[in-house]
């Protein structure tokens, strides 16, 4: 864990969409009174029950999020990339982180003082609205989740959870559309409910149809359609 120069990496803070409904007044007690650290891969930044001393934006890399069942069995993954903030539903919500936190992926964290961060967003109403529009959108999300589960077969579970991490994780390059993480075939059956066998069988033949190319750097949608139109079910 390493603290970095501050000014160095986060001199464009404002100009990152997330914060860009912040003025300039909260921008700077942001900038001067969080924390910047990286993380290396498979790190714990904070575990599901620590106290919540800050909340996190992710400056780069990628966060996983795990929710554990009482006799210590995951029950819920999720994945927080580049540019968002971690996590919505627990703004506001308690004093206690409601998930691990894991940096999947080398990632760079700014660490904001939540009592700082509550403060500004309960004083600002127009920050208040950007962030029920930000958890509406995580609830669309969730409500897709709870209803992949509800799904008997397990190939199309594997296809509905790609169109998801297509929705949450990807980025338009074209008439495609990149997921630039190194997801694997398991976590894809992990979050999937299903075997690392089977959801490996559903990503080859999606591979031979040519509606994605899957790499151990990278997934890209090449049938955005064909995903979107599972969406829409």
């Amino acid at each position: 864990m390493v603290r970095q120069d501050k000014q160095k990496y986060i001199k464009d803070l404002a100009q990152r969409p997330f914060f860009q409904v912040f003025d300039s007044q909260d921008i700077k007690q942001i900038k001067d009174q969080s924390i910047l650290r990286n993380y290396n891969k498979n790190q714990v930044v904070s575990y599901e029950g620590d106290h919540k001393h800050y909340y996190y934006f992710v400056l780069q890399g990628l966060i996983k999020l795990e929710r554990t069942t009482y006799n210590g069995n995951y029950s819920y993954v999720d994945f927080v990339i580049e540019n968002r903030f971690v996590a919505y539903g627990d703004l506001f919500n308690n004093d206690y982180y409601s998930y691990n936190i894991i940096a999947e992926t080398p990632t760079r964290l700014l660490m904001i003082p939540t009592d700082l961060f509550e403060s500004i967003i309960s004083q600002n109403s127009d920050l208040l609205i950007e962030f029920y529009r930000s958890l509406s959108d995580d609830l669309f999300f969730q409500e897709k989740r709870i209803q992949l589960a509800a799904v008997s077969s397990a190939k199309e579970r594997v296809e509905l959870m790609l169109a998801l991490w297509m929705l949450d994780l990807g980025t338009r390059q074209g008439e495609a559309v990149l997921i630039p993480y190194p997801l694997t075939i398991i976590q894809l059956s992990e979050v999937a409910g299903t075997s690392r066998e089977t959801a490996g069988k559903v990503v080859k033949e999606l591979t031979q149809n040519k509606r994605l190319e899957y790499s151990r750097k990278e997934i890209k949608i090449l049938d955005t359609d064909y995903f979107n139109h599972l969406l829409e079910g």
